[in-house]
Formats: structure tokens, C-alpha cells, sequence
């Protein structure tokens, strides 16, 4: 924990105050100063770099730059240890924006540097905001069940909404454990939200003018569709969003599943304006990369990866996939033109995941190339689809056309030629869960290797009307799933003879949990009873406050975490849904509160599996690659 929970200590409070005045000093002039020391006593006068005026030779500028660099960077990095009581406590957030690495390299230390760990720092719980001023507001937040960790969060949401709203701090901890408040959705939301009283009063404004909104493009969708097009007048406050809105996201359920991918995006994005009143410019598809993502349907179908994959690198795909789009430059002109055609003009969306799998696969070339402005589609299909053979203009064209073709393959049969008949059940999705090319995944399923499924890919769906604020979501999941433990057959070596084929009703999803007998869920009278109890106890180990890790644990207990046997299994010559038998394992951390599932093989397979999960308070989840062995041969 830090030490210096109240502010900042002096040293690094003059950092600050230099960087403030050489940022807003050097505004004008487009670009941002190098910092030189303060002329404290605490940091003496030492420059922190030679400007290139300076009228000293080259060589001894070069050396003395070097050497004051180096210094002055190690002064900042004491600082900053000092407030947290060594620099092994130093938050990852905090450290990822000091760059330890470029220490001792006679680097300049930039203002946009210091102002950059200032923020990681504000976000991190050093400043005052992130302490309860009383022991009786701490202990209603620990009987409401955040955990002893989660005090400093709870504490700064709780104390920007007095702040923004006048409300007392009781009443404040107690809208802010409510599950599905407003103010509780926002503070999950977090980052930028959390930086100030202001960021959450505009925030809470925001969530209601984005309520407002989204009913008026619905509105103005269900118009459009219900008359013919040219029959009416469209005004100008028609916007391009509401012209071009994707028939998908109709409907008052989604609204709050939206909201969370549009919040997410908004808390970790440092160039939005937070106080802004046009919607459209706010929320509009010309201007958020997430409405124009699911507004060319493009999240439908697998909103659990993209709620697995960290907010702040979500922008990633939204960016990528959303390159592919080819929006008409007037939408009335466009809906004439297409009227009564069904002519594609962008990525079809049953072909995403499979560009999604690719970019995870190769996710920090396509996150550099995200950061370098250089993740457009000739980029994305040049580095990660160079085996397609005509590359035609670089666009949505050459991904449909590529797999379109390998669709039509897999569906040949032998008798018309078909070269892919003993794989093409499972060619297609082991490249979707893999994103491996084509011919890797051919390869490997005839040889019965194992194809690694990328970080954070999860194929399995949570529809967006789930991400509400409450655990409905995470139920419906487990309720669907858990009755049918599928079978999992292990073939002979024809690849068409099975050796294992259990009949229904037998064994099931075994559950272990802290301090109980195992159990299992099927379709028999008492396995669906237990799916109820499978649900109860996630949210007793979570705790109701925690409605996004609850849903996401109960996320992964569903067929969307047993995305590793539809890639795994299958390649070691045994075909398998995500409904194949596994055995769950859950256990809690006390002091972190996450909660890990360990993931294993029944013991009457053939074969044994294994990998587990991990999900934080925050519902972000992380997993360990599968482990395949088979042990029984084929005869």
C-alpha cells in the first residue's frame, strides 16, 4: 500500500510544477519541452538537458547532457518510490508510464512524461480522495462486500459523488453497492471517471444523455424500416448514425450492454471531451469507434471476447475491423442506390471473428502498428494475411473473397473434388478459435498437433442485453449450457470409428467448490437443480457488489470458457463441442478476491486436459494455455 496516501511527496510536486509551466509555456509552439529540474534545494539546480542553442561544443554538450539526464531521471524515479515505500510497491500502471527501461540511457525526461505518471499515480490511489475521512463510512463499505483491497476505489468513487452531488457519504457507499446503479456502473466504468469530482458529475450526465440517444436512433431506425425509404423527408437532425444504424442494435434490453463497451472506451480514452452536449459528436459513428463497431454488427456474435480483452486495448479491434467498413459518403444516396440489393459494402460479420482470432494471435504487432497510425487495411492484410494470393484493392473485398473461397472448399465432397473431407468439420472453426492460416490449420489437424488459442479469445456469446449491471447475464449462460454435457469421441486412426461414446444422461459438469463435495450438472432432475446452486455460490464467492466478475466467472463455467476444447481436443484426433464433459475446480484469493477455475479432463476420457482462469474483482479475466496429453492410444 502506499505511504503517502494523503498527496504527493515535495520532490516529486516540483516535477510537477515544471512540468505544468514548461507544457503550457511551450503550447503554442506545438510541441512539449524537455523538463529541467526545479531551482529547489530539494532537486538543486541541475539542468535536465542542454537546449540546441546552447554555446558549448558538441562533444562536451553531448557528454553533459548525458550525465544530467541520467541524474535528474534518477531523482524522478526516487521520488516516486519514496511515495510508495520502495520501488518494488510501484503499481504497474504507475511503472509502465515512468519506462524504467529507458533509465540510465541519458534520455531527457519530457513534461508529458511527468505529467503522464502523475495521472497513472492519480489513478492509483495516492491521492486524498481515496481514504474514508471516517471509520464508520469504511466499515458500511466492508459490510456491503468490498473487500479490504477495494477500500481506496470505493473510497474515491464514494467521495467524488458527494462532491458532485451533495449526497452524504452513506448514502453515497450505498447507491455505489447497489448492483446496476448508475452510480455503481459508473464506477466500474472507472479511469477517466474516477480522475475527479468533475469527470464523475459529467459522467453521470453523459450515461443519461447516452439513455436519451440511443431511443432516438432507435426511434429513427424503426422509421426507416417501417416506410419506403424515398417516401420521406429526412431533416438535417437525422444524423449519419441514425441513417445507417444496424437493425441489430434495436431494442430497449441492449441499452445498457452498449452503454458499458461505449463507457469502457470513454474512461481510457484521454482526447474525448467529457463536458461535450452533442451527443452525436460524442456517441455518433463518425466519431466512436465502438458505436461504429457494433453498429455494423459487427459485436453480436462474440461480445465475450471483446469484454475479455482488456478495455484499454480494445481500441485495437474496434479499429481494425472498423477499417474495413466502407460507409457511403451521403446515407440517403447509398440506401437509393441500394435499395432492394443486399450487396455487401463492408466486412461481413460472420467472417470477424476469424480476422479478430488473427489479430489476437499477433496482438503486439497489431497493437505497435495500432500506436503507430499504421493499422489500416493494406497493413493489416500485408502482415497478417500475406498468404492470401490475390490481394485485389486491400479492402473488405479481399478478406470476403479469400474466405469465402476457403468455405466453398471445406464444403466440397470428395466426389466433386474436395481436398479438405476428413478435416472440413473442423478446418474452418480451429481457424476461428486458432486464427492460424489455413493451411496451418489443415496441417496440424492431420497431424493431430495442438493449435494454441491467441489471449483473450473467447468464442462463446454473452448477448449484450446481458452486460446490464446485473448477474442475469451470467445465469442465462450457465442455465443454457450446464443441462448438456455433450459427448467427446476419440477416434481410431480412420478418424471415423469412435472408441468413447457415453450415453446421455451419464456424468456431467463436475463442480468442486472451497469447502464442498463435488457435484455435477446435467440434464437429469437434480444436475439442473444444481446449475441454481453453481450460480449461487459464484455470487457468494464474488459477492453481490461484484456483479462483473460474478458474471464474467459465470461466463467462463459456460461453453464461452470451453472455447479451448473446440480448438484443443480436436487435434489429437477426438472431435468435440464446448459441451464436452470437464470437471471445475473454484477457488478464491482472500486478499485479491479473484476468483481462478481450474479447468480438467473426467476421469473416463482417453485423454487428459488441463488449463485454468483467472478473474479479477474487476471481472477481467486472464488464462493459461490447455495442456493436451492422450492417454489411451487408438486401437
Amino acid at each position: 500500500m502506499p505511504l503517502d496516501v494523503n498527496g504527493y511527496s515535495d520532490q516529486f510536486r516540483s516535477f510537477l510544477d515544471f512540468a505544468d509551466k514548461e507544457i503550457q509555456a511551450n503550447a503554442t509552439k506545438g510541441r512539449t519541452s524537455v523538463a529541467q529540474a526545479d531551482q529547489s534545494a530539494a532537486l538543486g539546480s541541475r539542468t535536465v538537458t542542454a537546449n540546441s542553442n546552447d554555446k558549448v561544443g558538441k562533444w562536451f554538450r553531448s557528454r553533459d547532457e548525458k550525465d544530467a539526464n541520467n541524474k535528474t531521471r534518477e531523482i524522478f524515479k526516487n521520488a516516486i518510490a519514496e511515495m510508495f515505500g520502495g520501488e518494488k510497491n510501484i503499481p504497474r500502471a504507475v511503472l509502465d508510464a515512468m519506462k524504467l527501461n529507458d533509465y540510465g540511457k541519458g534520455k531527457p525526461l519530457t513534461a508529458r512524461r511527468i505529467l503522464a505518471v502523475k495521472t497513472a499515480i492519480d489513478l492509483e490511489g495516492t491521492a486524498k480522495l481515496n481514504v474514508f475521512k471516517s471509520p464508520d463510512a469504511e466499515k458500511l463499505a466492508l459490510s456491503k462486500g468490498w473487500t479490504q483491497g477495494e477500500l481506496p476505489r470505493i473510497a474515491r468513487a464514494a467521495n467524488m459523488l458527494c462532491a458532485a452531488t451533495d449526497m452524504d457519504i452513506a448514502t453515497a457507499i450505498e447507491k455505489l453497492s447497489t448492483p446496476g446503479s448508475r452510480e455503481n456502473r459508473l464506477m466500474n466504468y472507472g479511469g477517466r471517471f474516477l480522475e475527479s469530482p468533475a469527470n464523475f458529475a459529467n459522467g453521470l450526465r453523459l450515461m443519461d444523455s447516452f439513455a436519451g440517444w440511443y431511443k432516438d436512433i432507435c426511434d429513427t431506425m424503426a422509421s426507416v424500416h417501417s416506410t419506403t425509404f424515398g417516401d420521406k423527408d429526412y431533416s438535417p437532425a437525422d444524423t449519419f448514425t441514425k441513417l445507417n444504424i444496424n437493425s441489430k442494435m434495436i431494442g430497449e434490453n441492449k441499452l445498457k450492454g452498449y452503454e458499458k463497451f461505449v463507457f469502457e472506451e470513454l474512461s481510457v480514452n484521454p482526447n474525448t471531451n467529457l463536458g461535450e452536449t452533442d451527443m452525436e459528436k460524442l456517441f455518433g459513428f463518425k466519431n466512436n469507434k465502438v458505436m461504429s463497431f457494433f453498429g455494423f454488427g459487427f459485436g453480436s456474435s462474440f461480445t465475450s471476447t471483446i469484454a475479455t480483452i482488456p478495455k484499454e486495448k480494445r481500441a485495437v479491434i474496434y479499429t481494425a475491423i472498423n477499417s474495413f467498413t466502407q460507409p457511403a459518403n451521403s446515407a440517403l444516396e447509398a440506401r437509393e442506390k441500394n435499395k432492394g440489393n443486399n450487396s455487401q459494402t463492408w466486412l461481413n460479420p460472420i467472417y470477424a471473428p476469424t480476422v479478430i482470432a488473427r489479430l489476437l494471435r499477433n496482438f503486439d504487432k497489431a497493437e505497435a502498428m495500432f500506436n503507430a497510425g499504421k493499422l489500416t487495411p493494406r497493413n493489416i492484410i500485408k502482415e497478417f494475411f500475406s498468404e492470401i494470393p490475390d490481394k485485389g484493392n486491400y479492402d473488405y473485398k479481399t478478406i470476403n473473397g479469400y474466405l469465402n473461397a476457403i468455405g466453398a472448399q471445406l464444403a466440397l465432397d470428395e466426389d466433386e473434388g474436395g481436398q479438405y473431407t476428413d478435416v472440413s468439420d473442423r478446418a474452418g472453426l480451429a481457424m476461428e478459435n486458432s486464427g492460424c492460416t489455413f493451411e496451418e490449420t489443415v496441417r496440424a489437424l492431420r497431424e493431430g498437433r495442438t493449435l494454441a488459442v491467441p489471449q483473450y479469445l473467447s468464442t462463446g456469446s454473452m448477448p449484450l442485453e446481458h452486460f446490464d449491471g446485473t448477474t442475469q447475464g451470467g445465469r442465462k449462460l450457465i442455465e443454457g449450457d450446464l443441462y448438456r454435457p455433450d459427448f467427446c469421441y476419440h477416434f481410431k486412426n480412420d478418424l471415423k470409428t469412435p472408441l468413447l461414446n457415453p450415453a446421455p444422461g451419464q456424468g456431467g459438469f463436475g463442480f468442486t467448490f472451497p469447502g464442498e463435495n463435488k457435484f455435477y450438472t446435467n440434464s437429469s432432475q437434480q444436475g439442473r437443480a444444481n446449475i441454481q446452486h453453481v450460480a449461487d455460490k459464484v455470487i457468494e464467492m464474488c459477492g453481490t457488489v461484484h456483479v462483473s466478475q460474478a458474471n464474467s466467472v459465470m461466463m467462463m463455467l459456460s461453453q464461452s470458457g470451453l472455447t479451448n476444447l473446440r480448438g484443443g481436443i480436436s487435434q489429437i484426433n477426438a472431435t468435440s463441442n464446448e459441451h464436452a464433459p470437464v470437471d471445475y475446480a473454484l477457488s478464491k484469493n482472500d486478499q485479491t478476491g479473484a476468483v481462478t477455475i481450474r479447468y480438467t479432463s473426467p476421469e473416463a476420457l482417453p485423454f487428459k486436459f488441463e488449463w485454468s482462469a483467472t478473474i479479477d474483482v474487476n471481472g477481467n479475466v486472464s488464462s493459461t494455455p490447455m495442456t493436451v496429453e492422450q492417454k489411451l492410444q487408438a486401437q
